[in-house]
């Protein structure tokens, strides 16, 4: 079973009461259903196609991977824009603060699919990189929050309590 097969027998679950066999449960149960996508993957019109069945199959959010190259974010969002999905589903965005040149590079190297321009590298690389991983952390959450069709933006910092703060602090965090 793929993921759309999951979210379709979840979806039915919620609203039919009904299991994938064909039982049926007592009631219906309450779920929120949601999935994750890579906006960055190739091709673009495959991604937004499987993120379409994943809409249509009764996911309620889709979760990115992180946003690195906003340019790029914006014409996948169009795509997505362009089919309606964002009607029927909530699109999240997900930011992630780059704390140093070498954290970044690893990055960029062992997950290609992120697309981690090299400018983000040599920014870090050319400052001090934790101010500048804020800084550009902060420049995409003020351009996603901009965005037609996103629903919403997420922060993703692991356990750095303290780069959430910094980041949310200077994006005037308005719970969205």
């Amino acid at each position: 079973m793929d993921s759309v097969q999951l979210l379709r027998v979840a979806n039915e679950m919620r609203t039919a009461g009904q299991l994938a066999d064909g039982q049926q449960l007592e009631s219906p149960i309450e779920l929120l259903l949601g999935t994750d996508t890579n906006p960055f993957g190739d091709p673009s019109e495959l991604q937004v196609m499987s993120l379409k069945k994943a809409a249509a199959g009764g996911a309620d959010f889709v979760m990115t991977q992180p946003v690195f190259n906003v340019g790029r974010f914006e014409e996948w969002m169009a795509l997505v824009r362009e089919r309606g999905i964002q009607t029927s589903t909530c699109v999240i965005a997900s930011v992630m603060p780059l704390t140093s040149a070498e954290a970044a590079s690893g990055l960029a190297e062992s997950h290609r699919y992120l697309d981690i321009p090299a400018e983000a590298i040599e920014r870090l690389r050319a400052a001090e990189p934790r101010a500048a991983g804020i800084e550009m952390a902060v420049g995409d959450r003020v351009a996603l929050a901009e965005m037609r069709g996103r629903g919403r933006r997420t922060l993703m910092t692991g356990e750095d309590v303290d780069l959430a703060k910094s980041v949310l602090n200077q994006t005037g965090f308005s719970g969205s």
